[in-house]
């Protein structure tokens, strides 16, 4: 489906990232920080967060999408569009936050995304990671299709992980923030930190969902906020399925994306 934007104002940043790679924690982070710094006064949770990061590709009457942005007026305040999609199909403009993580921590956490959250996928773990559509094939295209771009593209990018967001949130936040142009206070970050915490944003899912989502809230494995656990993957992967997926990616995987991978501070 092709989506048309009739903005008055062009977005300042794209947050781009594969699905599942633990986005949901960065965009809370920025939202408090943004309505700290930018006197936004209101609340945060899972149904103001489009007003403040709205998504790219979502159907025009949609409440997450961009048309709900709260601050088109403001130009002190920026405009972030969170896009999941492969670089091929991202057709805004602005300069892109890049997140990734760990391919066997994202597969397990989509697998529960597609079968428990939008039930996309009916099958088991192993049918979901060795399906073409669903996979790691699916990750192997959207890295092809980005990290060439990444490092020969003429487009400001700031790429980092979940693993080094988890390892020292002050520190990545504070030199992200410095990156996007936003006026730095440590004790608003430190506070917007201290909100976005797992337990805080589980409270604030099981409060009020997720709009436009239909789905079991006491279920724990159907939540966005489901785990937040770095190598979380060894409790649901067995050895047959790693193998697989190195074999995959070792050979589908093109030198561009395995070398973002590494400077990422990751690896498969």
């Amino acid at each position: 489906m092709e989506y048309t934007h009739n903005l008055t104002r062009n977005p300042d940043f794209l947050l781009c990232a594969f699905p599942k790679v633990g986005s949901t924690w960065l965009k809370f982070i920025l939202m408090h920080y943004m309505n700290f710094i930018f006197d936004l006064k209101t609340n945060v949770n899972f149904n103001t967060k489009f007003s403040i990061i709205p998504n790219a590709k979502e159907s025009p009457d949609s409440v997450r999408g961009i048309k709900n942005f709260g601050y088109f007026n403001r130009k002190d305040v920026p405009f972030i569009v969170s896009d999941e999609d492969p670089y091929d199909k991202v057709s805004l403009e602005g300069n892109i936050l890049w997140m990734t993580r760990g391919i066997y921590d994202i597969i397990v956490s989509q697998y529960f995304h597609n079968t428990r959250q939008w039930r996309w996928f009916d099958g088991s773990m192993k049918e979901m990671i060795r399906d073409p559509k669903w996979g790691v094939m699916r990750y192997v295209h959207y890295m092809n299709s980005w990290s060439k771009f990444m490092y020969e593209g003429d487009r400001n990018i700031y790429a980092f992980s979940y693993e080094c967001l988890s390892e020292d949130p002050v520190k990545t936040m504070t030199t992200l923030i410095d990156w996007m142009k936003i006026p730095m206070n440590i004790d608003y970050l430190s506070e917007s930190i201290r909100l976005s915490s797992f337990d805080n944003m589980l409270r604030e899912e099981i409060r009020t969902g997720i709009p436009e989502h239909d789905y079991d809230k006491t279920d724990k494995d159907s939540r966005r906020v489901r785990e937040g656990k770095i190598g979380g993957w060894k409790n649901y992967l067995d050895e047959d399925d790693v193998k697989y997926m190195k074999e995959i990616l070792h050979d589908e995987l093109n030198d561009y994306s395995k070398s973002i991978i590494k400077d990422c501070g990751l690896h498969y």
